[in-house]
């Protein structure tokens, strides 16, 4: 099974860093990114007209979304802590094939383990980024000084693309939580995943 692994794993590593790269370059040369700060231009413009209320509603809903997923990030962090010890130190969930698919060393398995934990913390640190630079920016946007303005949306864009990796990274680990299970389990999801970014992203 280990050779299984070596062949299967390394493409489902690449294939989403290769998605993402497309992705990214497609949204910077699309009009994604034109609307965005046109919005953001807009709103600044109309703070007179209940347009800073209604920019601080919409920073808020953003920052609501990248709490939750930190939240979710942590459970999932505790819930992979507790059971990688369980496997160190009783080793219970080596001996059952049936339930991760394949009998392997306790060393892959930690492994395993490590590599989903390490994609969750780094989901969590890019969220809690994120809200800090959302914040910033609302405190910005409100401000009755125009002369913030343009680093507000430095601050907001900045805060748009932390949020973006944090996402991106707490989709991408549930397929590597998969892995636990074998590495077909891994490649299944991996593409089930980025059929399913695929539709959100450009459908």
């Amino acid at each position: 099974m280990i050779i299984l692994d070596l062949v299967l794993v390394p493409p489902c590593i690449c294939f989403p860093v290769l998605y993402h790269v497309y992705l990214w370059h497609n949204k910077n040369t699309s009009h994604h990114r034109t609307s965005s700060t046109t919005w953001f231009a807009k709103i600044s413009k109309e703070k007179e007209r209940g347009g800073s209320l209604l920019g601080a509603q919409s920073i808020r809903n953003s920052v609501m979304s990248s709490i939750l997923n930190a939240m979710v990030t942590v459970i999932v962090i505790g819930a992979l802590a507790s059971l990688s010890n369980i496997v160190y130190t009783t080793g219970g969930p080596l001996h059952r094939p049936m339930l991760f698919g394949f009998k392997t060393s306790g060393t892959l398995v930690l492994f395993k383990y490590g590599m989903v934990m390490l994609l969750f913390l780094a989901s969590f640190v890019f969220n809690s980024i994120a809200v800090g630079c959302v914040n910033d920016a609302n405190f910005l946007l409100s401000a009755d000084d125009y002369s913030f303005q343009s680093y507000a949306e430095v601050v907001m864009e900045k805060g748009s693309i932390f949020a973006s990796v944090g996402n991106r990274l707490f989709y991408i680990g549930f397929p590597f939580l998969m892995w636990l299970f074998g590495p077909t389990a891994l490649s299944l999801s991996m593409l089930a995943m980025i059929w399913v970014l695929y539709n959100l992203d450009f459908k």
